[in-house]
């Protein structure tokens, strides 16, 4: 995580998922030096628990609003800024918009990190024409409380643009004419 604070001050941590390949992209806790390298703090509570803690809640909280139907979130407590989102692209790497929006998933099988079948329905029910060739992207991320919101999305637009280039994600066919 450490070669990211530079480019993405305030980030804690992140964790970039790609539903097509089921490929998790996420940096160690113990890299988390914005936090005191996950020193003890007074009472023997650890930084870096802390922060796994925060992230279960996150993830929990976001699989909740994904079955309603909302494809992005950002909200903020005493500590930290949170950010979802999660976006399809076509074959080639081109972002869609979502063909049916408004989409309920409440009687689909719920989300989760073997939830394969709830992200094809995800796939089927935005775009029921092409659903086949959809790919799936998230991003979960966890800002300082300081940094203000809109920096916090155009850190996330950034970081995925980063990750996807980085993680080998680029399979659009090469025009060697």
């Amino acid at each position: 995580m450490a070669p990211y604070y530079s480019e993405f001050p305030g980030m804690v941590h992140f964790l970039y998922i790609d539903r097509v390949k089921n490929q998790v992209t996420v940096p160690t806790i113990d890299d988390v030096d914005v936090l005191n390298n996950c020193q003890s703090q007074p009472g023997g509570i650890v930084v870096g628990d802390i922060v796994w803690k925060k992230l279960y809640q996150m993830v929990n909280k976001v699989w909740k609003y994904l079955q309603m139907g909302h494809t992005s979130l950002i909200w903020r407590d005493d500590c930290f800024h949170y950010s979802y989102f999660i976006w399809f692209e076509d074959a080639v790497g081109n972002p869609l918009k979502i063909e049916v929006p408004g989409f309920s998933m409440d009687n689909f099988p719920p989300p989760g990190i073997i939830g394969k079948n709830f992200y094809r329905h995800l796939a089927k029910m935005c775009f029921p024409k092409n659903a086949d060739y959809i790919r799936c992207y998230e991003l979960f991320c966890v800002h300082l409380s300081t940094v203000p919101p809109l920096l916090v999305s155009q850190h996330a637009r950034h970081l995925a643009a980063k990750v996807w280039e980085i993680s080998g994600a680029a399979e659009s066919p090469v025009d060697l004419i």
